[in-house]
């Protein structure tokens, strides 16, 4: 789990984006995940302070309560973070406590801007790093 979200905010800049999926469990709960190549010219000692030595990691953003998504399925090249910008207080968020839900957990609305114009909005409780090891081959 990573309580700096920051790191996300700067760390992330410039990453490839490489990979979005969404999981629903039996009990209804949504799950989001997106993995990301970190740009090689960023300092990744943040991450290397959380065991996380590759450069792709899984961001897995858990419960969700809110995804919105413009995305653009005909680009040149991979996508790529321009932003990612976090807030525990915006409009989504607002609708959310006003129509009942949510009321006793902390969120966070992570707004994620790629170079191709599209966007990701995500509001969750909390969001978890695991790094993808290469894949080995006989």
């Amino acid at each position: 789990m990573l309580n700096n979200l920051e790191i996300i905010e700067w760390l992330w800049h410039d990453a490839d984006l490489h990979l979005l999926t969404t999981a629903w469990s039996d009990s209804g709960e949504t799950s989001v995940s997106l993995r990301c190549e970190i740009n090689p010219e960023e300092l990744r000692e943040p991450l290397f302070e959380l065991g996380i030595k590759t450069s792709l990691v899984d961001v897995h953003f858990c419960p969700v309560w809110h995804l919105k998504t413009d995305l653009i399925g005909y680009i040149a090249g991979r996508e790529v973070v321009l932003n990612w910008h976090v807030s525990d207080r915006t409009p989504a968020i607002e609708l959310l406590r006003g129509n009942g839900a949510a009321r006793n957990v902390e969120l966070f609305h992570h707004q994620i801007k790629g170079s191709g114009g599209p966007t990701i909005e995500i509001v969750c409780e909390m969001i978890c790093l695991e790094e993808v090891k290469p894949q080995k081959y006989p």
